[in-house]
């Protein structure tokens, strides 16, 4: 298309009237009635100026800028000063159509500014107690439901959609590819049947905040006072009075804030089931002569 209107390096032609210019000037539009944008509208392949008179122009600004660099500066900023503020013309779809094509399989690029803030960050470590007092910070916090929305449309297509009965189906036992034989060394053989009891107990509810698993398999059993501890004092860890049935979202906060936790669950079940105090100030007793 270009080849109709640019006849050569020298010279253009006129796609109204057909007259052959080195540059089609706006006293030349006028007379057809028109302006320079207009024309450009109207047959956007056409070129105002030759290749010869493009080169000219631009040797001649680059001339004048490299012996008035000071004048060249103070345009520049008074430009940049009177266009701030101004609102950003509305972006079209073809514009942001182009932006995106010419941006595919190249890198963003790195600005002095960003590139001297990864400098600085390279090879530094957190300052001492940061995570800790991060994680500190969060215990107990719940997050909002606009969090928690935002949090599961997020997370959405990540990963394939569990079946309802997905955790029926669980291989359990033996089959399960984690069986150590049934016994854990530290929690005895007795564990399981104990941790049946204290479900049936609590009625296979979280002590908590009295929610039941709508999918149908049991809550864990929460040790208050951790078995090591005991263990450690040679006290039998599995007593009624150290057990209490959780969902697994107060087990983790109970297990996160153990100074907490432990005061706050032997108060309930005090309260529920009339639990004495004297094996907690049994337990109370050994470990402050332990340490």
């Amino acid at each position: 298309m270009k080849k109709l209107f640019n006849l050569s390096d020298d010279l253009v032609r006129c796609a109204i009237c057909g007259r052959v210019f080195e540059r089609i000037t706006l006293q030349h539009l006028k007379f057809h009635g028109t302006t320079v944008p207009e024309y450009k509208v109207a047959f956007p392949n056409a070129q105002t100026r030759s290749v010869r008179e493009t080169d000219r122009r631009r040797e001649k600004h680059l001339k004048w800028v490299e012996e008035n660099q000071e004048e060249h500066q103070s345009r520049c900023d008074a430009q940049s000063r009177a266009l701030k503020g101004r609102p950003k013309p509305p972006r079209t779809e073809e514009h942001a159509r182009h932006i995106s094509e010419s941006k595919q399989g190249k890198a963003p690029a790195r600005t002095e500014k960003m590139t001297a803030a990864w400098e600085r960050q390279r090879g530094r470590k957190m300052p001492e107690g940061f995570a800790e007092a991060q994680r500190q910070r969060m215990l107990g916090s719940t997050p909002s439901a606009e969090t928690r929305r935002k949090l599961s449309e997020a997370r959405m297509g990540r990963c394939p959609p569990r079946p309802p009965d997905y955790m029926a189906h669980r291989p359990r036992g033996p089959a399960h590819y984690k069986w150590k034989g049934g016994v854990n060394p530290e929690y005895g053989g007795d564990w399981p049947k104990v941790a049946h009891e204290i479900r049936l107990r609590d009625n296979f509810r979280c002590l908590e905040c009295d929610k039941k698993n709508p999918k149908g398999y049991a809550f864990p059993a929460h040790h208050i006072t951790p078995v090591s501890d005991l263990l450690l004092v040679g006290l039998y860890p599995h007593r009624k009075e150290n057990l209490v049935t959780l969902c697994p979202r107060c087990h983790a906060r109970a297990d996160n804030n153990r100074v907490w936790s432990v005061d706050h669950y032997r108060k309930i079940l005090m309260e529920k089931y009339g639990y004495s105090n004297e094996f907690y100030s049994e337990i109370a007793a050994k470990l402050a002569l332990e340490k």
